[in-house]
């Protein structure tokens, strides 16, 4: 039935944004902009229209589709719902649809090439500017349109008959501004620290960063007393295969060995209290080395290397997490105070699409100029919190350390994906320095081991 709807053309499609814009217009705009059509599967950023072939393929009708415009641009006014205003005042323009991770990279003022910002939450996600250009990577990084603008804004609002503004808005558009993110993901990270929670690790977060803090005064950073104990997790396209290790797992009761998309090895049956700390650090540190992954993909496959990194989310909030990260990447790490950083990234595109700033930069720069400058004005502000806006840089000596033990982690990570693709189940992984067959400088993943540790 639905597809006889889609036929006759009495069925669109869309998104969330869509479907919002539709409803606050009474149904004059029927639009989306670049940056969510270009992270919807079926658009093609190089051409910067829907994908032919891809439509073609789902059996999708391109007459469905919204149309798409810049980010910036006048899509309508508010017809409906709370912003609604009486006929004889001026109506509530809609100058804006942008993506939430776009949103977020632009508060952070990531317009230059190769900057770049990593939002932690329930997944790690890193944005990386490219410019006017669109890179085609084969390595889990993939093109999306951060933003644009209608060109030129203002002419655009003073030019609108308000009292025909159903669709017009949205007539004629030129893109200016454009501006192009690689976009790459690791889809548990906020989920491996609820893992630890749900196993009785640890019980509070405070609790969390305590035991981190602790292992720096145990300095379990000498390579002697960890040097083979990790967390080694699994990209997304092993994920599938790591579950059924993980359903096995569960049946014969060692759960507690095996995360949500890894596993951890090298930890022996020492003290529970020692072996707490050692296993929040493998996790934590699974973090780090992963975003360094990341943005050596970047750097391999696009030549962009990024200068310093601009984090984000609530996984931020650790404060050994982003001084770890600083120290596995090698760069600085600036900790955002925007608490709402799609939110405010989303007022910068409208301001934009509304004649108040020319351009983004223009409304970024501003932005972070006054928050440098007058925080006695901002301190107030309930958008920036102070006590979490924080540069982290690299320690040399810790620096040197990590940069082998991550050698070694993504030796480890190897072995175990390598396991993953030669056997349908597996059993939990051990580390057997006595293996005559096996470089004891990395630990040596075997099936079948029957090793427990209780917390």
């Amino acid at each position: 039935m639905l597809l006889a709807e889609c036929r006759r053309g009495s069925v669109y499609y869309g998104c969330l944004e869509t479907w919002f814009l539709w409803r606050l217009t009474g149904g004059e705009a029927f639009c989306t902009d670049v940056s969510c059509a270009s992270v919807s599967g079926m658009y093609d950023p190089f051409t910067r229209r829907w994908s032919g072939p891809i439509l073609c393929a789902l059996g999708i009708p391109n007459e469905i589709l919204p149309e798409v415009f810049p980010s910036s641009h006048l899509y309508g006014y508010v017809r409906h719902g709370p912003l609604k205003v009486p006929s004889d005042a001026m109506p509530v323009a809609v100058t804006a649809l942008i993506g939430d991770a776009q949103a977020a990279t632009l508060t952070e003022d990531c317009l230059g090439l190769g900057q770049a910002k990593l939002t932690l939450g329930t997944g790690s996600f890193l944005n990386m500017s490219t410019g006017n250009k669109a890179y085609a990577l084969m390595s889990g990084f993939y093109p999306v349109i951060g933003w644009a603008s209608s060109y030129p804004s203002a002419d655009t609002m003073s030019a609108v008959d308000v009292s025909s503004c159903g669709s017009s808005p949205c007539a004629s558009s030129h893109s200016s501004d454009l501006t192009y993110l690689l976009e790459g993901s690791h889809p548990n990270t906020g989920t491996i620290i609820e893992w630890l929670r749900t196993e009785h690790v640890f019980d509070t977060y405070a609790e969390l960063e305590q035991l981190l803090e602790q292992g720096d005064q145990l300095e379990l950073d000498d390579e002697a007393k960890t040097a083979n104990t990790f967390y080694v997790n699994v990209p997304p396209n092993h994920l599938r295969r790591h579950q059924e290790f993980l359903e096995y797992s569960e049946t014969i009761k060692r759960r507690k060995f095996i995360g949500p998309d890894g596993v951890l090895v090298g930890v022996n049956e020492s003290s529970p209290e020692l072996n707490r700390i050692i296993t929040v650090r493998a996790v934590m540190e699974s973090i780090a080395f992963t975003i360094r992954q990341m943005l050596e993909q970047c750097s391999k496959k696009a030549g962009l290397t990024a200068r310093e990194l601009r984090v984000n989310g609530n996984v931020s909030l650790s404060d050994w997490l982003m001084q770890r990260l600083a120290d596995t990447t090698g760069i600085p790490i600036e900790r955002s105070g925007f608490e709402e950083s799609s939110c405010l990234g989303a007022a910068i595109a409208a301001g934009v699409g509304a004649g108040v700033w020319s351009t983004f930069a223009a409304a970024t720069q501003m932005l972070h100029h006054r928050m440098n400058t007058e925080n006695g004005r901002f301190r107030s502000s309930s958008q920036v919190n102070w006590t979490l806006r924080r540069h982290f840089q690299p320690r040399p000596d810790i620096v040197q350390r990590l940069r082998r033990r991550y050698r070694r982690w993504c030796q480890a990570r190897r072995r175990y994906i390598r396991q993953l693709r030669s056997a349908r189940f597996i059993g939990f992984t051990d580390y057997h320095p006595t293996s005559p067959q096996t470089d004891t400088s990395v630990p040596r993943l075997t099936p079948n081991t029957t090793c427990r540790i209780v917390f």
